[in-house]
């Protein structure tokens, strides 16, 4: 398994991390333009999204969460967070907890795809829906609102 991290952040610290720990399998790039995704996502299996589970970022949906879905790439969560409520009720990842040790080599691999790519083609459509119904209500009320 190899782990690129796109990004910036935290990274420093991290890379810092991984090379005390002798971790060969890690890549780090550092900050990305947005133009960048498409790239990445030819050389992707799954996307890690997973952050803190406080108080703060528990009840959180992040942009990679869409972003996984649009781009059809399963995604790693954090366990318990809204987040992997959703990639359970849809298969749409793993869910992991980080306070456990985990195999995620064997996790990777035992993982479902038919049944992934079946529920993020309806996960993707619901959110296509729900964004023309968002516009068409924005529009109607733009329509209607009189200055």
């Amino acid at each position: 398994i190899e782990l690129t991290y796109h990004g910036a952040g935290y990274h420093k610290e991290i890379q810092k991390y991984c090379q005390l720990k002798e971790y060969r399998n890690i890549i780090f790039t550092g900050k990305y333009n947005l133009s960048d995704i498409e790239d990445f996502v030819q050389n992707t299996d799954f996307v890690l999204n997973a952050y803190e589970n406080d108080k703060q970022q528990q009840p959180a949906m992040t942009v990679k969460f869409y972003d996984s879905v649009m781009y059809q790439l399963p995604m790693i969560v954090t366990k318990n967070s809204y987040m992997s409520k959703i990639v359970s009720d849809f298969n749409l990842g793993l869910n992991i907890d980080w306070n456990e040790k985990v195999d995620i080599e064997k996790e990777i691999n035992n993982f479902d795809w038919e049944k992934y790519r079946e529920s993020n083609k309806y996960v993707f459509n619901s959110i296509n829906n729900d964004d023309r119904i968002f516009k068409d209500c924005v529009v109607k009320f733009c329509k209607d609102i009189k200055f």
